[in-house]
């Protein structure tokens, strides 16, 4: 067991102990490496105190030392050491975490007892180990978190924020490639819509339902609204904005990106998702040397940061500092020989600089890892990487496409915005490309207004069960004792035969304005781009994105003529 383990089994301890703010590995790591005096800690960083400790093994036996400092006054509040064996480790580190809490919290020097311990629900304390392991990116640590958080639900199915968690895990899953995509998001999408139907009035909830209208749905307008509807219920959220910042990336609008981004690293300056953000804005607004600067902040922040080693190669890339861009990339291939990306990084490289026979080596080796064998959408990706680099650009367009049809993840942004693109960017192919994502469309006003996303229920007469978001509900046809449902998904024109009559629809959708009962077969929403043609014979709802004519009641035409005149 090493020091690093203990320490996360502590915080892990600590967190059912206390509210308190717990900073992550890489501010602990950025201290070790880059040592203030406490004051200036306090003052900087907001820091109120600092756990030390070491770690030691002698005859079979650990011995733990710690001392917990305060940054206010300057001193040790706290010693302690404990020798023990392992399987006495969690015992250990829970009267630690007591000791801690109880001089903090109380400064006194009687054993904090057991009553002291905060008073959480299991499915608050399941929630926070979530987090934690959530706040570390990795694919294995979001298999755990993933894990702690249906844990919370199992003691809460009410827990509107452990799905809205467990939807940003599956979303970031799918972002980094780690596993298929579109499954990855898809999965997302369902827990969204179970948060939404629990709670509709926090951030987080409609922070994770714009993650899906970007990288599922393709659809920014909607994106846009969410996003705005999440800032607008906690203006301070990390999350949102962070969210936010992706999207104009999506959008091209790198300007405001770097807003966002700028007060994500202003709120918490040692967090490092924050600093790859703002890292990748600046690679794509060409500014390499701002952008480098960022990378080497964050890697004295933690130096084994492989994603800072990466971009840190992609700046010297660009700047044609060819020889530490190869360092930079062979060292992250020795740290993840399993990442395909790697790879291509190296190969790209290789292809810039000259060295022919050592990009066709790196590429053959990537031909052997498990994800080229499975042609993973990464896989396909960096394969894309390799032949752009070689100017090959009908192999790149084929492996393109391939990883689209699995779903790109975080390559949508690099593909409309990274330099290294630049050279095909006025291919018709290139614009089909962006055409299929749906990206040639984000600049174009919307079609129909929108509204914060929510899910709703629609119950048969059956066990079966229908969940959408109503706005994107077009109409309901009746089909005797069944109904037809047509709805929008990923902006094409579904539909679904429910046996379920009109009027048992009718009064399910009953509390929502904009979906109304226009004639004895037809349910419609109107908030849809609809024109309104006939005479007093026969009126009818048209739209271009409907296949039929919506036929109007002679009793309801009136009501709607006038509704659709101002």
């Amino acid at each position: 067991m090493t020091s690093e383990s203990i320490l996360e089994e502590l915080i892990d301890t600590l967190y059912t102990y206390a509210s308190f703010d717990i900073a992550s590995k890489s501010t602990s790591y950025y201290l070790l490496h880059n040592p203030l005096p406490a004051k200036l800690l306090k003052e900087k960083y907001a820091i109120d105190f600092i756990i030390e400790g070491a770690v030691s093994v002698s005859e079979g036996q650990l011995m733990i030392s710690s001392r917990l400092l305060s940054t206010e006054s300057d001193s040790i509040l706290l010693r302690s050491k404990y020798t023990f064996n392992e399987v006495e480790l969690a015992s250990v580190l829970e009267k630690i975490a007591q000791e801690i809490c109880q001089k903090i919290t109380n400064d006194q020097d009687t054993p904090l007892p057991q009553s002291a311990k905060v008073s959480l629900s299991k499915s608050e304390e399941y929630y926070l180990k979530g987090l934690y392991h959530w706040n570390r990116y990795t694919h294995q640590e979001l298999r755990t978190a993933i894990k702690y958080f249906k844990n919370a639900i199992q003691h809460d199915e009410n827990f509107a924020q452990a799905y809205a968690a467990i939807s940003d895990c599956y979303c970031v899953i799918g972002v980094m490639g780690f596993e298929i995509p579109n499954t990855a998001f898809q999965a997302a999408k369902s827990y969204t819509q179970k948060a939404l139907r629990l709670n509709n009035k926090r951030s987080e909830v409609f922070a994770s339902a714009a993650l899906i209208d970007m990288y599922l749905d393709r659809d920014y307008d909607q994106a846009k609204v969410n996003l705005s509807q999440a800032l607008l219920l906690n203006k301070a959220s990390l999350k949102t904005h962070h969210i936010f910042a992706m999207y104009y990336l999506h959008t091209q609008d790198l300007a405001s990106a770097e807003k966002h981004a700028l007060f994500n690293i202003k709120q918490a300056p040692l967090h490092i998702p924050h600093f790859d953000m703002i890292a990748k804005i600046y690679l794509y607004k060409k500014e390499f040397k701002k952008g480098l600067n960022y990378v080497k902040k964050a890697l004295l922040i933690d130096p084994t940061s492989i994603e800072m080693k990466e971009l840190e190669g992609h700046f010297n890339l660009h700047l044609g500092n060819y020889e530490q861009a190869i360092e930079c990339y062979q060292l992250c291939k020795a740290n993840n020989p399993n990442n395909p990306l790697y790879y291509s990084n190296l190969a790209y490289v290789f292809s810039k600089s000259n060295y022919r026979l050592d990009g066709i080596q790196i590429t053959e080796d990537m031909h052997q890892l498990e994800q080229a064998k499975k042609k993973s959408s990464t896989y396909h990706y960096a394969q894309s990487i390799i032949h752009l680099g070689q100017l090959n650009y009908t192999g790149f367009f084929k492996h393109i496409n391939l990883a689209m049809a699995q779903g790109l993840g975080m390559f949508v942004g690099e593909i409309i915005c990274n330099p290294i693109y630049n050279e095909i960017r006025k291919d018709k192919r290139f614009q089909a490309l962006l055409a299929k994502l749906h990206l040639n469309l984000a600049q174009e006003p919307s079609s129909r207004s929108k509204l914060p996303a929510s899910s709703l229920t629609l119950f048969t007469k059956t066990k079966e069960r229908f969940t959408l978001d109503p706005q994107y509900l077009a109409y309901i046809e009746s089909q005797g004792n069944y109904s037809k449902i047509y709805w929008f998904d990923q902006k094409i024109l579904k539909n679904v035969l429910l046996r379920v009559p009109l009027s048992g629809l009718e009064k399910q959708l009953s509390n929502l304005a904009y979906i109304r009962r226009c004639h004895k077969s037809y349910i419609i929403n109107i908030n849809e781009p609809l024109t309104i043609s006939g005479n007093t014979k026969g009126y009818f709802f048209e739209s271009n994105y409907f296949p039929i004519r919506i036929p109007i009641s002679r009793s309801k035409a009136n009501w709607f003529i006038n509704e659709f005149k101002k």
